[in-house]
């Protein structure tokens, strides 16, 4: 049978979703717990609405993945600078600059596959390491079934009437234990491959919607999957060398399952060159 179409996110979807603020300000009206976040019209704006939010907080882009477009104040100082920084960057595209508090507490992603905003495939993981270090992609996870954390990813998707593969971004804020949102990708999302390793289908599914197949639910996945991503993992050994011992630990370690595989090494070999200009952590502005 013929593809159909690709399942994708509408265009007018889409385009609220490749603006950060836009999104979270949309989630928020349907009552999904989020950061507080202020979006100035300029930087005078910016240095009188800062004092709303405690230090440390963030200066988040519009667009921008992997921790680009991302500084953090912890001198108010230092504000304007790093303020000014985003709006360059996003100058091109006429992205503004947000502020926004930082929350403590676990990071949670949650991907799958969706049709019209309905989870046909779901798997959700807890950030044990990430790069850049303190935020950023997983490095290393678990897989968990947090009721209230999938609750609140399946609200977020349905917002959109999402169609597709997609990934949103939860942190568990210490301070009164909900899950608060922080983005969607829409797109497929670098961990993915904990799906597999966690029985969870994603691309054979995902190719019957091309071809205008129906395809019923499943939900389930197995919890307590841990996983590392090989050349994430070796950015991170750059950043903090102490990490070679765990890393080796979990190469050798039979229940650690990667993205890693003999059958197709290349990738992985291509990117070692690259690893050391990698600029993500100078881009992310200091977060340790």
């Amino acid at each position: 049978m013929p593809l159909s179409a690709l399942p994708m996110p509408e265009m007018p979807v889409l385009r609220t979703l490749l603006s950060k603020h836009r999104t979270l300000a949309r989630v928020a009206r349907e009552r999904i717990a989020t950061p507080v976040t202020i979006v100035p019209a300029d930087e005078n704006e910016a240095e009188q609405l800062s004092r709303e939010i405690d230090l440390p907080f963030l200066i988040k882009g519009e667009r921008g993945d992997n921790c680009r477009n991302l500084r953090v104040v912890t001198n108010r100082k230092n504000l304007l600078p790093l303020y000014r920084e985003i709006v360059r960057s996003e100058a091109s595209y006429g992205g503004r600059p947000a502020l926004q508090e930082i929350i403590e507490g676990p990071a949670y992603s949650v991907g799958g596959l969706f049709h019209e905003g309905r989870p046909l495939r779901l798997c959700a993981h807890r950030k044990l390491l990430t790069y850049p270090p303190g935020g950023g992609v997983t490095v290393r996870g678990v897989t968990e079934r947090p009721e209230a954390l999938l609750e609140e990813a399946v609200k977020a998707f349905a917002v959109f009437r999402y169609t597709g593969l997609g990934h949103v971004e939860f942190i568990r804020d210490e301070r009164d234990g909900r899950f608060k949102f922080i983005e969607i990708n829409p797109r497929v999302w670098g961990s993915i491959g904990i799906a597999e390793h966690a029985g969870v289908d994603l691309y054979r599914p995902y190719q019957a919607l091309a071809r205008g197949i129906a395809v019923q639910p499943d939900l389930h996945y197995e919890e307590g999957v841990v996983y590392h991503r090989f050349s994430a993992e070796l950015q991170l050994i750059l950043r903090r060398p102490l990490r070679l011992a765990g890393f080796l630990k979990d190469a050798m370690n039979p229940r650690v399952t990667s993205d890693f595989t003999w059958r197709d090494p290349g990738p992985y070999l291509a990117a070692v060159p690259l690893i050391r200009s990698n600029r993500a952590v100078r881009e992310y502005g200091g977060i340790q």
